[in-house]
């Protein structure tokens, strides 16, 4: 399932956010569900590009 612009720019967002924490917060540890959460963020902006890319061919 392919996202639209406003999801994936929350999946931007959200991963942009948690990165941020991880690098500079001393004592960040990103829970199971977090990163549940950010890996199928991940694969729904990946079959968006996929998809795009597609149809630009």
């Amino acid at each position: 399932m392919a996202g639209s612009l406003k999801e994936l720019s929350i999946i931007i967002k959200s991963g942009s956010f948690l990165r941020e924490k991880s690098d500079y917060d001393d004592f960040f540890v990103a829970g199971r569900k977090e990163t549940e959460n950010q890996l199928a963020n991940a694969k729904i902006f990946l079959e968006t590009v996929e998809k795009y890319l597609k149809e630009i061919e």
